[in-house]
């Protein structure tokens, strides 16, 4: 049997429709893998020159120091501690001494991240082997040995020592024996990572934090130190040295008076009252409040009013009286007068 030409075109043309489907759907899957391995790649590269992440390292840092604090507190609590059984000198002549023995660093175990943190737990598990090769190889032999130094920077290295920063314990600016001029904390100090920039305490700037900021002036300074101290509460923002004789300029509510910032009575300024009727000013320093007065003072002034009145209503009845005195007296002269008059006559 012979099929139509148009039947066989159609079968074609159906495989071709199903090549080219099989097709897109391949080159899809290429385009896809090759677009994961390139951000595989991309992913590795970052991990190369930008290292782990900070945040991790930082957090891992602050655990480790947690263990060691914790151990550190353990060993402190079962210092005095011996192996319980009654009999110590025998317990340790035939067990050996408590203060390295392993019921000991059991009981110091189970002081470690009392606190429940899980990040804790995980690096305990983690690292529980090193804890008893410390105990057993390296504080078996030094007493003196810190957990935190053999553990955390030596082993883990998941901090740094003291002043140094970063990946691989650089030292903070101004070098480990005073970074920042002791003025200031050292970014990521201690830790694998920070930039070692400074962060200046209150009263320093600069990059090592050997400025006087605004508002302090430069008690003394060297080579390696600078000390600054904060300027008298009368100066505005800047001063030379210390009292309100050192100000480069007064503050608001203080005056220069003989080269000195004094305070300013302002409930004296010009004999006004800058407090509203009814209200008492108060000087305070550098500025002034105003307060309500007293309900006794209320009285205290009436009061003196009545008896300002009292006084004078007496000082004008005493006048009234030495006239009406007078008046008689000028009278009686008068009629004694008369009567001479009338006897001569």
């Amino acid at each position: 049997m012979v099929l139509p030409e148009s039947f066989s075109n159609y079968q074609y043309r159906g495989k071709l429709s199903k090549k080219k489907n099989y097709l897109k759907q391949f080159h899809g899957l290429l385009h896809t893998k090759t677009l994961l391995l390139q951000l595989s790649l991309i992913f590795f590269i970052s991990l190369i020159f930008l290292g782990p992440c900070e945040g991790a390292k930082l957090y891992k840092c602050s655990v480790c120091k947690t263990i060691a604090d914790d151990f550190f507190k353990g060993m402190k609590e079962t210092a005095k501690s011996n192996y319980g059984g009654g009999n110590t000198n025998w317990e340790e002549k035939s067990l050996g001494s408590y203060a390295k023995s392993e019921i000991r660093l059991v009981e110091v175990m189970e002081y470690l991240c009392k606190g429940g943190d899980k990040e804790c737990h995980h690096m305990l598990e983690e690292h529980e082997e090193l804890i008893e090769t410390f105990w057993y190889k390296e504080f078996g032999k030094n007493n003196n040995i810190d957990l935190h130094s053999w553990l955390c920077i030596e082993n883990i290295k998941a901090c740094c020592p003291g002043n140094t920063f970063g990946p691989e314990c650089s030292p903070c600016l101004g070098g480990m024996e005073r970074p920042c001029a002791g003025n200031g904390d050292c970014d990521g100090g201690g830790t694998r990572q920070g930039k070692g920039t400074c962060s200046c305490h209150s009263g320093y700037t600069g990059e090592l934090c050997n400025e006087c900021s605004d508002g302090y002036f430069e008690e003394m300074k060297n080579d390696t130190h600078t000390v600054c101290n904060k300027c008298h509460e009368s100066c505005k923002l800047t001063c030379w040295e210390s009292g309100p004789q050192g100000c480069d300029e007064c503050k608001d509510g203080y005056e220069i008076i003989d080269e000195t910032c004094m305070d300013v009575d302002e409930c004296k300024v010009d004999g006004n009252n800058p407090c509203d009727e009814n209200r008492m000013c108060v000087n305070n320093e550098g500025s002034y409040s105003c307060t309500d007065i007293p309900q006794d003072e209320n009285h205290k002034d009436t009061d003196d009013d009545a008896d300002s009145e009292d006084e004078n209503k007496s000082d004008t009845e005493v006048d009234d009286k030495g006239s009406d005195n007078e008046n008689k007296e000028t009278y009686s002269n008068d009629k004694t007068v008369l009567t001479n008059e009338k006897e001569e006559l």
